[in-house]
């Protein structure tokens, strides 16, 4: 029986299809995947599983990193086994991605998007605490994300401005701002939920300047990025825009799993939705960047030394 690609076209035993770059989309030499008397190409043996398409590989790798984060929380597992599963997860992407770039090319940019993601969280899970402070550890881990977001941005060549990095509508700033300054209820709600203790010494601008900075970008600007931005954009083109707000928004509750807290991963979830359609309304990430950034400032700073 002949098989479905994720561009739409049939494969069967001797059929021949049209594959598509994943730079610009234009089809490139027809290929033939199963030609009498010739052995299938790896390509041609993905194409009959289901494992081609998108939802199937989509499913697969988020149970994948689910197993990962869950296991964090399970006592007899821990983070070695989140390690793993979350390394497995890297190499799933990795290989598949190219494997799969002519039969589906939106799965492929989707997978060389999402390769941060088990990265940052194999490093947060492996930096000795021991040996940095939070603080120095939210800006390696700053470091080791941006690293894999420029890889990816550089693999993927999109136009800035498709993924967020631009200034808002003159007709937008109103919601810009209005989400800015819903970072602090976020952060004093968040802090509720967590009680996390607090990363200064006290509120003086000498101890508040540099760890504000850090969590602005670290978790503000570069995690919107890679969220609201590039994953947003791929995961619409692979799945359609609101599936693909949908499982960005659920990737990125699933990832605070480690906090012990499912009141926290559905409020995160949340608010990651609400940022998500806010992006795709106003077409930038400055407003959920800023917002991001105050509701961290507020979780980890502000309000545990102030403890309301």
């Amino acid at each position: 029986m002949p098989t479905q690609t994720g561009d739409g076209n049939r494969v069967g035993a001797s059929t021949q299809f049209h594959v598509v770059d994943s730079k610009d989309h234009r089809p490139l030499s027809p290929m033939a995947v199963l030609g009498r008397g010739t052995a299938p190409t790896l390509e041609g043996r993905l194409a009959r599983t289901p494992f081609a398409r998108t939802w199937p590989t989509m499913a697969a790798l988020f149970a994948v990193i689910l197993v990962g984060e869950v296991s964090q929380v399970i006592p007899f597992l821990g983070a070695r086994w989140a390690v793993v599963f979350h390394g497995l997860a890297l190499v799933l992407l990795g290989t598949h991605a190219p494997l799969v770039r002519r039969l589906n090319a939106p799965l492929a940019r989707l997978e060389v998007a999402m390769l941060p993601v088990p990265l940052i969280r194999i490093v947060s899970l492996t930096s000795p605490l021991a040996t940095f402070s939070y603080i120095q550890w939210f800006s390696i881990l700053a470091v080791i994300l941006y690293a894999g977001i420029v890889a990816s941005i550089r693999l993927l060549k999109p136009q800035m401005a498709s993924i967020g990095l631009r200034l808002p509508e003159k007709k937008h700033i109103p919601i810009e701002v209005g989400i800015a300054l819903f970072g602090f209820v976020l952060g004093y709600t968040e802090w509720h939920i967590l009680k996390p203790g607090s990363l200064v010494p006290s509120l003086s601008l000498r101890s508040l300047a540099a760890p504000i900075v850090i969590l602005f970008v670290s978790t503000g600007l570069l995690e919107e990025l890679l969220f609201r931005g590039l994953l947003q954009r791929y995961a619409g083109q692979a799945v359609g825009a609101l599936p693909g707000i949908l499982f960005v928004s659920l990737l990125f509750a699933v990832l605070h799993t480690g906090w012990e807290s499912w009141l926290d991963v559905l409020f995160v979830g949340s608010v990651g939705l609400g940022y998500s359609l806010i992006v795709r309304k106003t077409g930038s990430l400055l407003g959920v960047s800023i917002s991001h950034g105050i509701t961290n400032a507020m979780l980890f700073l502000i309000m545990p030394t102030l403890r309301f």
